[in-house]
């Protein structure tokens, strides 16, 4: 058991150091926008990019609580726990579990959305090309 604890641990270790490189990118995209430092689709990607990494950083908030409640029931000194508790716990992990696979289905939505929503700046911008093009033989 002290094995399966210390790889947790150690696997807690590296998932936080994976969070804490998240958060510094996350305020370096809006140490950046503060700036002024990108154009109108460029903040449009960087806003998906923070959503997302915002997105990851709350599932990975959740994953840890639902492992720490699994850690503190093992925890309780080998009691087990009567029949009541355990139907409760039982459904608060399935509630976890349900909102863990929506929140992941939101970010994929909000990730398409930042897709869409690029490629309809970028079709305006040829539109306002072709329209110059137009206008510019129109004029001859």
């Amino acid at each position: 058991m002290k094995d399966c604890r210390i790889d947790a641990a150690e696997h807690n270790r590296s998932r936080f150091a994976h969070s804490s490189a998240r958060y510094a990118e996350n305020i370096q995209i809006w140490q950046l926008l503060r700036m002024g430092g990108a154009n109108t689709s460029g903040k449009l990607l960087i806003d998906n990019k923070v959503f997302e990494n915002a997105n990851f950083l709350r599932n990975e908030n959740l994953q840890l609580s639902v492992q720490n409640e699994k850690l503190r029931i093992e925890g309780n000194d080998g009691k087990p726990l009567n029949s009541t508790e355990a139907k409760l716990h039982e459904e608060v992990q399935q509630f976890k579990q349900k909102f863990l696979v929506q929140a992941e289905e939101l970010t994929e939505l909000h990730r398409r959305k930042g897709e869409h929503a690029q490629q309809i700046i970028d079709l305006t911008s040829r539109l306002q090309e072709q329209d110059k093009l137009v206008a510019v033989r129109d004029s001859k």
